[in-house]
């Protein structure tokens, strides 16, 4: 009869109903009693130590679980924060309104409108015998239009009008001279060179036309000159900021897309962890299930040959016993 220590060291027997059952009769057809009870604690002892690791692996898929929905939640609020960040970058660039294409077309406006006018002068002093009309009429037309003293005409509001003001107590007379006098000389100088070929009405209103021409459209081209120069700064300004801005969101909706491929990887981990805890949560159902059956099943052959000894001889129970060894 092998100790019961080379017995606990062979589980073979308990794995397999067959030599289970085998172990039951074979303890119910001998002399031991102490056997039975020492069988149905290795049953026991054995099903428990498999249970106990059933449970440390699930133990061990719920921390991973944990562990992935922090991960998950962790990453959630990465991207909420990236999504902040993106408003956030809607309030950080400051785009400064502009009229640069306002301004542009007031530039071709007045452009358009001293070239038509131009030839509308030669014309005038052509019609009335003006030597070298070209000439005449080129000369008159940039002094009389484009003779600007200031940075910026009195008929057009100035960009700092206190600096303007200090400017033209200052120097007043040029001012003056330059943007009134000069215009009304030359508006005089071409009616009257052109003035024998035309009635007096019509001189009348040409020197008018002429005189608006030279005091608002030459100075006024001048001005949008200027402001289409700081619009164009502006609008300058204004796209780099816009370049920025798409490159800074560009960032951050790349390092949003990675984090949203992240989780998804994630989830399909935790899909995977979860399918694997259910697994291991039916085998431990079916560990504890079977544990108890085992040891029914021992004891139900035991019993049983416990009985059938009773009606066996010495001879019979020992021929039995010996097709163990």
């Amino acid at each position: 009869m092998p100790s019961p220590n080379n017995q606990m060291s062979n589980f073979d027997w308990i794995v397999d109903k067959n030599m289970l059952r085998d172990e039951g009769v074979y303890y119910g057809l001998s002399d031991s009693n102490e056997y039975p009870e020492e069988k149905i604690r290795t049953i026991r002892q054995y099903f428990h130590e498999q249970t106990q690791l059933v449970k440390t692996s699930i133990a061990g898929k719920r921390n991973e679980l944990q562990r992935l929905n922090a991960e998950i939640t962790s990453m959630e609020g990465q991207i909420e924060g990236y999504y902040d960040r993106i408003e956030q970058s809607h309030q950080q660039f400051k785009f400064r309104p502009h009229d640069f294409w306002r301004y542009l077309t007031g530039f071709l406006a007045y452009t358009g409108m001293l070239i038509l006018n131009y030839w509308i002068i030669y014309d005038w002093l052509k019609t009335g015998g003006v030597a070298y009309p070209e000439v005449t009429t080129t000369a008159v037309y940039l002094f009389g239009a484009f003779s600007l003293f200031n940075r910026w005409a009195l008929v057009y509001s100035p960009e700092n009008e206190e600096k303007e003001e200090h400017h033209l107590k200052r120097e007043g007379w040029k001012v003056y001279t330059e943007e009134m006098v000069i215009p009304l000389i030359a508006a005089a100088y071409v009616v009257f060179r052109g003035y024998n070929a035309r009635p007096a009405g019509e001189a009348l209103v040409f020197f008018l036309l002429i005189l608006s021409l030279f005091v608002f459209a030459g100075k006024g081209l001048l001005n949008v000159l200027i402001k289409l120069k700081l619009e164009f700064a502006e609008l300058t300004a204004n796209r780099r900021l816009r370049r920025l801005q798409k490159e800074k969101i560009r960032d951050i909706q790349g390092k949003i897309a990675e984090l949203k491929s992240k989780i998804q990887e994630t989830i399909d981990l935790r899909k995977t962890t979860e399918q694997s805890l259910t697994e291991l949560e039916k085998s431990l159902s079916v560990l504890e299930a079977q544990g108890e059956t085992h040891v029914a099943l021992f004891l139900s052959e035991y019993e049983l040959a416990r009985a059938a000894r009773k009606s066996m001889s010495n001879r019979q129970t020992a021929r039995i016993l010996a097709r163990r060894h």
